[in-house]
């Protein structure tokens, strides 16, 4: 069947003159490694958690109790992985051109876009958590799922910070995207044996949270003194502090009436709703205007030249 494909779409004649002349690219392949196993490493690293409760005897109806709750929050990166996608090749265009400052700038706003799609997905989960836990299984239902909190700040880590770690990889630095999960994964390895014999669900969550944010640290500095691309934060606080304010008041009507948890599904919604009506009027009032996409994602953005005029890093 593909030699059929190849046949009806390709020509053979091209692909053994490739064949013929073939040269090993050594740029790419050290390249190549390292993200491929980084990749691998990842993909272990998400789940090591799940792996660990089980091997220090957790029940499995316990351990699957959790791994919906983590796959549900782990999900979110997504919002982050929509935007790395379009913005990678920008970050390559504008580097590639030495027009660092202005990669800076549009970075920090590509990552105050995502914050703000990023923060009222995570407080719908940390109000409605133990409601999309039934939805996974009925055996769920009515449990509190507080490990969900301590997972929360993973995906905003990604979100809020993530587009640092695209910066270095597609700028040529796979090794230190493998060094960063090699790090964070043996301290999450470690945080682990030390938490989940002590708080079980919640010390897993917990241990995976830390390991997250020393890569986000890790990411961030390496992006600043390796790529030579600095973090902007007055371009990008806005959607956290209106989240922050919005948390704030959630958590303080909690506290005086009743717990999400321990309310209706009618009382959650509304509770949320109330929530995202302060976090939209916050953000709002802080920038200003409505949120808008920005710029470099947008169809009609310019696109950088290599004629451009270059400037060097601040």
């Amino acid at each position: 069947m593909p030699a059929f494909v190849f046949q009806r779409e390709l020509a053979w004649t091209p692909l053994w003159q490739a064949a013929r002349s073939f040269r090993t690219d050594w740029e790419i392949i050290r390249f190549a490694l390292p993200q491929n196993l980084n990749v691998m490493l990842d993909r272990f690293i998400t789940n090591i958690d799940v792996l660990m409760l089980g091997a220090f005897g957790v029940s499995a109806q316990m351990v699957g109790f959790y791994g919906a709750g983590a796959l549900v929050v782990r999900e979110l990166r997504n919002i982050k992985l929509i935007f790395s996608g379009a913005f990678a090749p920008h970050i390559v265009r504008f580097h590639e051109a030495g027009r660092l400052r202005e990669l800076a700038r549009r970075l920090a706003t590509t990552l105050r876009w995502t914050a703000t799609l990023a923060v009222p997905v995570l407080l719908a989960v940390a109000v409605l958590r133990s409601d999309l836990l039934a939805l996974v299984s009925a055996e769920y239902a009515g449990r509190a799922a507080f490990f969900m909190m301590l997972l929360l700040p993973i995906p905003y880590l990604e979100c809020s910070l993530g587009l640092a770690g695209n910066a270095v990889i597609v700028t040529g630095h796979s090794h230190l995207n493998l060094t960063n999960n090699v790090v964070s994964g043996t301290i999450n390895f470690l945080l682990n044996l030390w938490l989940i014999p002590r708080f079980g669900l919640p010390g897993a969550a917990a241990a995976s949270a830390l390991a997250q944010g020393l890569k986000a640290v890790m990411e961030v500095t390496e992006m600043r003194w390796v790529v030579g691309v600095p973090l902007l934060p007055r371009l990008f606080y806005k959607p956290h502090l209106a989240g922050a304010l919005a948390a704030g008041a959630l958590l303080a009507v909690s506290l005086a009436y009743v717990a999400p948890a321990s309310g209706s599904l009618g009382y959650r919604i509304a509770l949320l709703a109330g929530a995202l009506l302060v976090y939209g009027g916050l953000l709002t009032l802080l920038q200003g205007r409505l949120p808008r996409m920005p710029a470099v994602l947008r169809d009609d953005a310019p696109v950088p030249t290599e004629g451009d005029s270059k400037e060097k890093a601040g």
